[in-house]
């Protein structure tokens, strides 16, 4: 099952939630809750690479795309997934609501920071990958931690 951190308050549109939850699953059936102290024996020791979708992707979508990555990605041990969920969907008026999808983005690696300072420190290296709106999300996130990066990479988007 793919991990996830999750700083959504809902499961389409809505704002960013208070704190990262994390949880795992495969689809938004199986989404649950993942206990913190599972979540740093997976890490532990472990190369980690933390991928974050785009905008306009609701929960449900996002669980299932990042759980697809992961899946295609094949990566060997020592190395372990995670997907970051942020709110850059509506609930109405899909794309109108872009403008502000911006600060939303800054606000969610405000917000992804600091947990990842405090839960993410035994881990060998971290590392980001993401595609669209996705990308501010990690560049802030980036620019606020305090632990080292080992890289950060965009995805380009094919059909």
């Amino acid at each position: 099952m793919t991990r996830f951190l999750d700083v959504r308050l809902s499961r389409v549109g809505g704002g960013l939630a208070a704190s990262v939850a994390m949880n795992q699953g495969t689809n938004a059936d199986n989404y649950q809750s993942l206990d913190k102290t599972q979540l740093l024996r997976d890490i532990q020791g472990r190369h980690v690479l933390i991928g974050t979708h785009g905008f306009n992707v609701d929960r449900a979508r996002g669980i299932a795309s990042l759980s697809n990555w992961e899946g295609l990605l094949q990566l060997a041990s020592p190395s372990v997934f995670v997907g970051l969920l942020w709110p850059g969907d509506s609930i109405w008026a899909h794309g109108l609501d872009y403008p502000e999808e911006p600060r939303i983005a800054n606000e969610a690696g405000g917000l992804i920071a600091p947990f990842l300072d405090s839960t993410f420190g035994g881990a060998a290296s971290i590392s980001f990958t993401s595609h669209s709106l996705g990308v501010r999300v990690v560049l802030e996130t980036v620019s606020r931690m305090n632990l080292p990066v080992r890289r950060a990479q965009t995805v380009r988007h094919t059909q």
